[in-house]
């Protein structure tokens, strides 16, 4: 072997030494990024225990979808809400872990708002729970403190999606003869993940009880007459998800599991992929069937009920933070529109004559700089400045009107 060969196959050596150096600290430093957010779960652990000397009720927050998930085990009922009349402890994104108290059905409302005739509904997931900030700072709060006397109720629940807002409609709003019917409903759609929650379910329990909501008009379960049965149901829940996650720490050697991903620099991929692509997968055309046909009832039961039917459609912060690529207009669309099938959405909501209050068009997109909405600029919930945007620009279109 020449001289010029043996220092062109040293100068490759080393090359090929010197990548796999800093690929491998690039990764160490991932890891360690990953053990510190085993700390923050350590800490969240260590808050909530030191909470619940302060709220001796304190609960995390848990419904029916966190065994739903799991085929083996399937609740003797579904709520979709979570513990009634209890001190939640949600989550830290913003800093701090606000607790929230809920009522008797288990939302984030003060409990005497049942005995009152309400006028307006939100329904929703976390985003309109107000989830990581305290209740005063989510988007119902700041729209009522436009109006002096308006009695407005949140049925937002994390981890729903559009079959749980017909749920939520059928059995709390038009399941009690004695309640007044209210004036307006909002449906508050999150792109980031409603439709995939609903076609992930649909996709596991299209066999189960729970499409009678949509398949049976009458269908009802009831839950309003439930409350201390919701309670026992959802604290067994709660003992089923914690022996899964103790099952699954004793059966996985994690030293072989951490060595592996290490070695096959399992944290760049993931970070490669979340910030140049995203979750590319897309919605399923049955679910687009499903959605329009869950909100097509909907629309039908609330307007026959006098009231009127408004959609509100929130952002996901993957539009504001993903590679600009992901978001290039192709054919007047953008790669993510096609994606979370924001046209076909659209479509549905503009052929069912369902009005639409479009926070991403009208709010999102138009900030100098969209990422100041969300905590700490990378947290896919709203902060509290975002929440309170939202809801003094829904006051603004309702009273424009």
């Amino acid at each position: 072997m020449s001289e010029r060969i043996k220092n062109k196959v040293f100068s490759l050596i080393t090359f090929f030494i010197v990548l796999s150096i800093i690929f491998y600290s690039f990764e160490y430093f991932l890891f360690n990024s990953q053990k510190n957010l085993k700390k923050i779960k350590d800490d969240k652990l260590l808050a909530f225990n030191n909470a619940k000397e302060k709220f001796p009720n304190l609960k995390p927050y848990v419904n029916s979808m966190f065994t739903l998930n799991h085929s083996e085990y399937f609740p003797d009922f579904f709520s979709s809400s979570t513990f009634s009349k209890s001190d939640i402890f949600t989550c830290n994104e913003n800093g701090y872990y606000p607790i929230i108290k809920t009522d008797r059905y288990g939302f984030y409302n003060n409990d005497k708002i049942w005995y009152q005739d309400f006028e307006e509904v939100f329904l929703g997931d976390s985003f309109t729970a107000g989830s990581c900030v305290n209740i005063e700072d989510n988007i119902i709060s700041n729209y009522k403190k436009n109006f002096s006397d308006k009695i407005v109720i949140n049925l937002g629940t994390p981890g729903s999606f559009p079959l749980l807002e017909l749920v939520k409609l059928k059995e709390y709003i038009y399941g009690d003869i004695n309640y007044k019917k209210p004036k307006k409903i909002y449906w508050l759609y999150y792109e980031g993940n409603d439709l995939r929650e609903l076609e992930n379910f649909y996709n596991s329990h299209k066999n189960e009880e729970i499409f009678k909501y949509l398949n049976d008009r009458n269908f009802l379960q009831n839950l309003i007459k439930f409350d201390g049965k919701r309670n026992k149901e959802l604290n067994k829940s709660l003992d089923y998800v914690i022996s899964l996650i103790e099952n699954k720490k004793q059966s996985k050697n994690l030293h072989k599991y951490r060595l592996v991903h290490f070695l096959t620099f399992a944290n760049i991929r993931t970070l490669i992929k979340d910030t140049f692509f995203g979750e590319r997968q897309s919605i399923d055309t049955n679910t687009l069937e499903l959605f329009r046909e869950i909100v097509k009832l909907s629309k039908e039961i609330i307007e026959n009920n006098g009231a009127e039917f408004i959609f509100v459609y929130l952002p996901t912060i993957e539009r504001y933070k993903t590679f600009r690529a992901y978001n290039l207009k192709i054919y007047g669309s953008s790669v993510l529109d096609k994606k979370l099938k924001y046209n076909e959405i659209m479509k549905i909501l503009n052929n069912l004559n369902i009005k639409v209050l479009n926070i991403k068009n009208e709010i999102f997109d138009i900030q100098e700089d969209a990422l100041n909405l969300f905590p700490f600029r990378k947290h896919h919930h709203y902060n509290a400045e975002g929440y309170k945007m939202i809801g003094n620009f829904i006051y603004s279109k309702i009273r424009d009107n």
